[in-house]
């Protein structure tokens, strides 16, 4: 008697084909291309990266100039810090883990130092020694601004699609783009800490040398522009930018 003819390989990877693509309820659907989420770079990862540099930027400018503000006003000086830690510290988080409430902290957060940011040079800010007093924009406060705008308007994009970019990205593409993103943002940062400070209200720079301006009314030559120089010189002599001499009419 001839044996029976073998039967169908239950594990036969052509038998088992049609079970893969069937999924437990609550499994998260695999990628276009085949990947799951784990371990794959996403858009929104890199997009996630670049918001983080951006807001590190910004937060490595308000900490190079805290010591300027800070013997300025102790208040402004901790403000200063205390900006910077924050934008540092929620760049670290957002790169751990994407949350809808880090995101939104984090738009809502470069609002408001845009705003304060505005405010300072336009109106003057109403508190501190110099209150009501207009500042000039300067190279670090422009780049550092420009920074936070960034962070927010990507954040908000972000927020309002919260699906848009998962699609595993190209890790090439990826790395040139983070690489691009941190070379921008090294490098503005860099000259904006390295520019001078800015200057407060309408002052002008210190002068040059001792010069006398004029004569009094015996017609000797007065000192107005030599009490001037040395007055403004140790005044100011500690900040290297906040510079506060107004010239004297003649007397």
């Amino acid at each position: 008697m001839s044996p029976h003819p073998p039967g169908p390989d239950l594990l036969s990877p052509d038998l088992l084909s049609p079970c893969a693509s069937v999924r437990a309820p609550g499994t998260p659907a695999p990628y276009a291309g085949g990947e799951r989420r784990g371990g794959v770079t996403t858009r929104r990862d890199t997009a996630r990266v670049a918001l983080a540099l951006t807001a590190a930027g910004a937060g490595a400018i308000h900490l190079a100039l805290g010591p300027e503000h800070l013997r300025e006003w102790v208040v402004l000086g901790a403000g200063f810090y205390a900006s910077g830690v924050l934008q540092l510290l929620w760049a670290g988080a957002l790169v751990r883990r994407e949350s809808r409430l880090l995101t939104a902290l984090g738009a809502l957060g470069s609002l408001a130092f845009i705003m304060v940011w505005v405010v300072s040079r336009t109106s003057g800010l109403p508190v501190g020694p110099e209150a009501f007093a207009p500042e000039a924009a300067g190279v670090a406060d422009l780049v550092c601004v420009a920074l936070e705008a960034a962070t927010m308007l990507g954040a908000v994009v972000l927020l309002r699609r919260p699906t848009a970019g998962l699609t595993p990205a190209r890790r090439h593409v990826a790395r040139a783009l983070v690489a691009a993103a941190a070379t921008v943002v090294l490098g503005s940062t860099g000259v904006a800490v390295a520019a001078p400070g800015h200057a407060h209200g309408s002052a002008a720079p210190c002068p040059a040398r001792a010069v006398p301006t004029g004569v009094d009314a015996n017609h000797n030559t007065a000192d107005d522009g030599v009490e001037a120089f040395f007055a403004c010189q140790l005044l100011h002599e500690h900040d290297g930018g906040h510079v506060g001499y107004r010239p004297q009419p003649l007397r």
